[in-house]
C-alpha cells in the first residue's frame, strides 16, 4: 500500500511547513497517482489533510486513466461572471 501523500501531511502536520505572506501553498506533491485507487473514506481523509496542511498537489491524469473508478467530487470547475 502506497502511503506517500499521507506521510507528506503527517510530517507537515508534526514538523510545520514554510508559510509564504499570502497563504499560498510551499509544499507540493507532485505526480500523485494512487489515490486514484483509495476508497472513498481513505481520499476523503487525505483531501482533508491536504486543506488543513495547505498541501498543493500536481497529478496528471492521462497517466492514471487506467486506474480511475467512479469518485464523484463535487468542485467549483467554471465561472459564472
Amino acid at each position: 500500500r502506497k502511503t506517500g501523500t499521507e506521510q507528506v501531511i503527517e510530517a507537515v502536520r508534526q514538523l510545520g511547513a514554510p508559510q509564504s505572506k499570502g497563504g499560498k501553498p510551499m509544499v507540493w506533491v507532485i505526480h500523485m497517482v494512487s489515490p486514484s485507487t483509495y476508497d472513498e473514506s481513505r481520499i476523503n481523509k487525505m483531501t482533508e489533510g491536504l486543506v488543513e496542511q495547505i498541501i498543493s498537489v500536481i497529478c496528471f491524469p492521462s497517466t492514471t486513466a487506467d486506474l480511475v473508478h467512479e469518485l464523484f467530487i463535487l468542485s467549483a470547475t467554471n465561472r459564472d461572471d
